[in-house]
């Protein structure tokens, strides 16, 4: 009899124990979920990469940046990626990376064109910060990558405006200034007004 007792209690321990590991396993999964959909839901890319530099994470909109169906071939890989460009950019990256495993640069940022998997190259902004655990020891790294091509075409384009402004104003004959009417300062003067009062008046 006690023996039974024993076993059904016994039992009964087992079945709660499997119930709250249960329960355990679903926010776990839950949380999991959550946390993907999270990332996949902001609008730069995020990469994590271990020690080493190799990819273990990318989010969606990494992959669809680059215009790819799956992070499938980005997993694994080692520097230099498969979207970093060849050249002087693809040195400077490299440069940048080693400057951070290093411990020479806590973070860093920088500006390139990265190549999609059809080839074409899009201007990107990279931030790169470390990945800390709880007692702040390093694990990896973070990376995100913005697409900041629309912005650097506005800014070409305000800069050509800005050219040509200028040099319709040079071309002008007559003399032409700019002043700040706070403290007097010559902001602007086309070559007319430097020639006909002088490049410091």
């Amino acid at each position: 009899t006690a023996l039974g007792i024993f076993l059904v209690i016994a039992l009964l321990g087992i079945i709660r124990f499997n119930w709250r590991q249960n329960r355990i396993e679903e926010a776990l999964r839950a949380e999991s979920a959550l946390r993907k959909n999270i990332a996949d839901s902001q609008l730069s890319g995020l990469q994590v990469t271990d020690l080493d530099g190799r990819i273990v994470y990318t989010n969606k909109t990494f992959s669809d940046l680059l215009g790819l169906k799956n992070n499938d071939t980005l997993i694994g890989q080692i520097p230099p990626y498969s979207y970093w460009p060849k050249g002087d950019q693809g040195f400077r990256l490299m440069e940048l990376l080693n400057a951070i495993q290093s411990g020479q640069l806590s973070n860093t940022s920088y500006e390139f064109p990265a190549i999609r998997s059809n080839g074409q190259s899009f201007w990107v902004l990279l931030h790169i910060v470390p990945m800390l655990t709880v007692e702040g020891e390093r694990i990896g790294w973070l990376w995100t990558l913005t697409d900041i091509s629309e912005i650097r075409q506005a800014q070409e384009k305000l800069t050509a405006a800005h050219e040509r402004f200028n040099r319709v104003l040079e071309s002008m004959t007559d003399a032409i200034s700019v002043i700040d009417p706070k403290n007097n300062t010559l902001l602007f003067s086309n070559s007319s007004y430097d020639k006909t009062f002088g490049e410091d008046a």
